[in-house]
């Protein structure tokens, strides 16, 4: 899990400081070791943004301020930081025997629409860039990334819904209603999106609490 290194109470009009760390958890939730989430040069308030972790046991974290992705090893040990201008969702996925790290940058202007987004950006776990994946479709405001054992991908995305690309970057379904009316039908799709090793795409309701959504492999029946 990754916290952050600012949050806000409800309420409240000032941020506080938090523990910008990595934990690291067994499947049945015990604890087994944490570390720090900084590197030379920054400072522990730079923006974290999501995580991954690679089949080498590599971390990598976003730091959407900073653009950067910044790779630990398992250990927790800092390797490298990879320059990744808004860097924000990030996922690993293999493909042809290797794996690949995906990150799909989030640019914001203040006071300014959304920027497209219009393609996903590629390295390998030394931090070589590989060829970018072009997008079928831009997609703004990406809040999470996810991929399953095709390699298709899958970003959770203005307005509230969940697009769904092939390998190659070719748009294939969009779940979602595109609108913002509070439902908790699974018609609204919130901030994240995962896919299990059954195939079930999984995201949020709007609510508070949200709620889990979970659609079948077919995504023809929500639950």
């Amino acid at each position: 899990t990754l916290e952050a290194s600012r949050y806000k109470l409800p309420r409240e009009k000032e941020w506080l400081a938090g523990n910008c760390r990595v934990q690291v958890f067994k499947d049945d939730g015990t604890f087994i070791r944490q570390f720090p989430v900084r590197g030379p040069g920054l400072e522990a308030d730079s923006d974290l943004a999501r995580l991954a972790v690679d089949g080498r046991g590599n971390v990598y974290v976003t730091r959407h301020e900073a653009g950067l992705v910044q790779q630990y090893g398992p250990d927790g040990a800092w390797v490298r930081d990879i320059s990744v201008p808004d860097a924000h969702a990030i996922a690993v996925r293999r493909m042809a025997g290797q794996e690949q790290i995906l990150v799909v940058p989030r640019p914001l202007q203040r006071g300014k629409p959304v920027v497209e987004c219009k393609q996903v950006v590629v390295f390998d776990s030394d931090g070589r860039p590989g060829d970018p994946i072009p997008l079928a479709r831009p997609v703004t405001d990406c809040q999470d990334l996810a991929t399953d054992a095709a390699g298709r991908l899958y970003m959770q995305a203005a307005l509230n819904v969940v697009f769904i690309f092939d390998a190659q970057g070719g748009l294939g379904t969009v779940l979602g209603g595109g609108t913002r009316r509070n439902r908790g039908d699974g018609s609204e799709l919130l901030r994240t999106v995962a896919v299990d090793s059954r195939g079930h795409l999984l995201s949020m309701t709007p609510g508070n609490p949200g709620k889990v959504v979970k659609f079948s492999p077919d995504l023809k029946t929500v639950s």
